[in-house]
């Protein structure tokens, strides 16, 4: 009927638009996320070069570990801890590159 019809398309206009809306809080939340990364890997750079100038080692385990420690021990959900190393583990990694740049 009609009625249904007519139903089921406002269920489906009000799920659209709340995607939407969920779709464009996920991309501000990306953008700040990209952001604090690039604030993240600058101060790797000024790292680096203090290491660089003090002829230090630019890996350091210890602390990387501490680092992924920490955070999984505050962290509260929903992401698991895997995922989290995994994805710490990407920023080390690109914060080694950084670091090693001259």
């Amino acid at each position: 009927t009609n009625q249904m019809k007519n139903k089921k398309q406002d269920n489906e206009n009000s799920c659209s638009i709340e995607l939407k809306a969920l779709r464009d809080q996920i991309d501000r939340v990306d953008l700040k996320i990209l952001n604090l990364i690039n604030q993240r890997l600058e101060i790797g750079k000024k790292i680096g070069k203090i290491k660089n100038d003090t002829d230090s080692h630019i890996i350091d385990n210890t602390r990387e570990g501490d680092i992924i420690e920490r955070l999984l021990k505050l962290n509260k959900g929903p992401a698991d801890n895997q995922e989290l190393k995994y994805i710490f583990n990407a920023l080390i990694k690109a914060n080694r590159g950084v670091q090693e740049q001259k």
